[in-house]
């Protein structure tokens, strides 16, 4: 109706009915299931309606709770993550304050800002995922811009929508970690970055220092961004998960290799992360043949949720799991 495409969540809402987690029973108009009250996704009979049984519905529901934890953990962190309030924030009186002390690594960011949650692991891994972005990007420029303007310009490039361009209030970490930022522009280019101008919905502490964050995305080369009228360099240039190794191949078109010698002869300083040690070995030798030497480290914030490669079951990986940094650079 609206013209939208949908996303697998959303085709999954309006596909799948509704049924007792116990017995399987549809929701009917002459059964109306209950939805559970902790997390409103999965329902059951209603009580002595379960052709189950009373004490199997009952076994139903204790089952469930771990689960239910989980479930309404990932509704928070989707009201967190459209309207910015999710992790709370103390309101900074000294703007250098956290700058001095912003973490060197995951459970110490974790245990400063949010052990008061108490969640449970599989819940941390994925509020990892969730974040492993932007808390990627402000770890690299501690060792990149050593001392950051007022107002700074990121570029995410190859960024893809539906991971750099959704949820984009995650951004605001960057800013928490970099109090002395008020303006944030992130420009994402990629031929399936999407198209439009974004502006993040800041916390109160953020709305009250003014800071603000904007997410401008084009689909298309960075070669054919670079040469636009309005086209602005930024302050560093973002890699994520860029995999430009696998386009250094015999009979596949490179479209990283303008993009490459452009970033290097910017002198701009640079980040990017790979899903696997092997794969930032492979980034880095690329990097490294059009002068852009750098160094790889496992990332502190990396995401903690596996994913699998459907070309390779046996093969794991983890979003943003290895660093590869800009060996040497200007400090701005």
């Amino acid at each position: 109706m609206l013209g939208n495409t949908l996303n697998p969540n959303e085709v999954q809402f309006l596909t799948w009915q509704a049924m007792c987690l116990c017995c399987f029973s549809q929701g009917s108009p002459s059964l109306r299931l209950d939805p559970c009250p902790g997390c409103s996704i999965i329902s059951f009979c209603p009580k002595n309606q379960c052709p189950n049984g009373e004490s199997q519905r009952a076994e139903a529901i204790k089952l469930h709770q771990p689960r239910c934890n989980h479930f309404r953990f990932l509704v928070e962190c989707e009201e967190y993550l459209n309207r910015g309030c999710y992790l709370s924030h103390t309101p900074i009186s000294d703007p250098d304050a956290l700058r001095t002390s912003s973490s060197d690594d995951w459970d110490s960011y974790w245990d400063r800002e949010h052990s008061q949650l108490q969640l449970d692991q599989v819940s941390i891994a994925f509020a990892r995922d969730l974040l492993s972005d932007a808390l990627t990007i402000a770890f690299a420029m501690r060792s990149l811009i050593r001392a950051p303007k007022t107002e700074m310009r990121i570029c995410l490039i190859g960024a893809e929508d539906s991971q750099e361009g959704s949820q984009i209030e995650k951004y605001e970490e960057i800013l928490h970690a970099f109090p002395s930022i008020s303006r944030l522009d992130i420009v994402m280019i990629g031929p399936t970055a999407g198209d439009g101008i974004d502006h993040v919905l800041m916390c109160d502490s953020c709305q009250t220092m003014k800071r603000t964050i904007s997410v401008a995305k084009y689909s298309m080369l960075f070669d054919q961004w670079a040469i636009r009228s309005d086209a602005i360099m930024p302050d560093m240039f973002v890699l994520l998960n860029s995999g430009i190794h696998e386009m250094h191949t015999p009979n596949i078109i490179d479209s990283w290799s303008h993009t490459l010698n452009l970033v290097s002869e910017s002198k701009i300083p640079w980040m990017a992360t790979a899903y696997t040690q092997d794969e930032s070995s492979l980034d880095a030798a690329r990097f490294r043949s059009v002068g852009m030497e750098c160094q790889t480290m496992e990332n502190p914030f990396r995401g903690g949720y596996p994913k699998r490669d459907p070309d390779h079951r046996d093969a794991v990986f983890f979003q943003n799991y290895q660093l590869i940094l800009q060996a040497s650079h200007s400090t701005l």
